[in-house]
């Protein structure tokens, strides 16, 4: 069993993620907007006030409706005119609200921390024809058939394997295409980058078409096997 951390520091995170504002008022703690605070919510607030003023004892409480430039005056808003500069507030501006939580959460457990550029990374997509042993989830909605054909083999990368699987379809398509369609089907379990592609395919010919979900998935393998280099 996981234990939860129930600390001063991660609770102020969670209620700056569920967008409630805590100061800190001599030694009385205040939050708004009321209505997006718990039962459970105000129990921890109360069993952690200590760890939680001290925490906000270098925040200078901001006068009423008083915001960072750039933020509404909301009562949903999380970030004080005092929390940050003015070079940081026109960074933040334009930021959605999770990356502006996540700013705020940081400034409030380490006050003296300076906000240098702010960005969100996107995940480089992996090339269309990376191919990859499926895990657990993948192999998951797989025929039975399918899904022990992708599985992994000793002595094969999935390339090589996803390789010889395509040439068994190949030499059998003639006289067995139900198995030649099977094998197919298997090589794009091991192409992550083919998946969606096969799916919209498979749908389209499935109820545009008028195909069963066989016939247009064994049509769609085919067709999506296409998109990698050297397969035609």
């Amino acid at each position: 069993m996981t234990a939860v951390l129930d600390t001063p520091a991660a609770l102020l995170v969670e209620l700056t993620a569920l967008g409630i504002e805590l100061q800190a008022h001599g030694d009385r703690l205040r939050f708004r907007p009321q209505s997006a605070m718990t039962a459970e919510l105000v129990a921890r607030v109360k069993a952690h006030k200590p760890g939680l003023l001290a925490l906000l004892a270098d925040t200078e409480t901001p006068a009423e409706d008083t915001a960072t430039p750039g933020f509404g005056s909301g009562v949903g808003d999380v970030l004080t005119a005092t929390s940050y500069t003015a070079d940081e507030a026109r960074m933040l501006a334009d930021a959605p609200a999770d990356m502006r939580a996540a700013v705020e959460s940081i400034k409030r457990v380490f006050p003296g921390a300076e906000l240098v550029s702010v960005h969100r990374t996107v995940p480089e997509r992996p090339p269309m024809d990376a191919a990859v042993w499926p895990t657990g989830d993948g192999t998951g909605t797989l025929p039975a058939g399918v899904a022990d054909l992708a599985g992994k083999r000793d002595g094969w990368t999935p390339a090589t394997w996803r390789g010889r699987l395509l040439y068994l379809a190949d030499a059998c398509a003639a006289l067995n295409p139900d198995r030649a369609a099977e094998l197919r089907r298997a090589a794009i379990a091991l192409t992550p980058g083919l998946v969606e592609a096969f799916e919209e395919r498979a749908a389209i010919m499935e109820h545009d078409a008028g195909l069963s979900r066989e016939d247009a998935e064994a049509a769609a393998a085919a067709d999506t096997l296409t998109l990698l280099k050297g397969t035609k």
